[in-house]
């Protein structure tokens, strides 16, 4: 299967504009809940994956 890059851009686009309307709603939430929410993302495996992956791209582009 090949992607293009134009293809990675948009989906990345749309991907940016939901995490906009995330960071709207944890805006919305009360003190409690934004340090709830902020502990429960910062420890999600998802994201420490990411965070993973992220460095070893870095790491093969340089």
């Amino acid at each position: 299967m090949s992607v293009s890059l134009s293809k990675v851009q948009r989906i990345v686009e749309k991907h940016l504009l939901r995490e906009l309307d995330i960071m709207e709603m944890v805006l919305k939430l009360s003190e409690k809940d934004v340090k709830i929410f902020l502990d429960w993302y910062i420890n999600h495996p998802y994201r420490k994956n990411i965070e993973k992956v992220v460095k070893l791209v870095k790491q093969f582009v340089r």
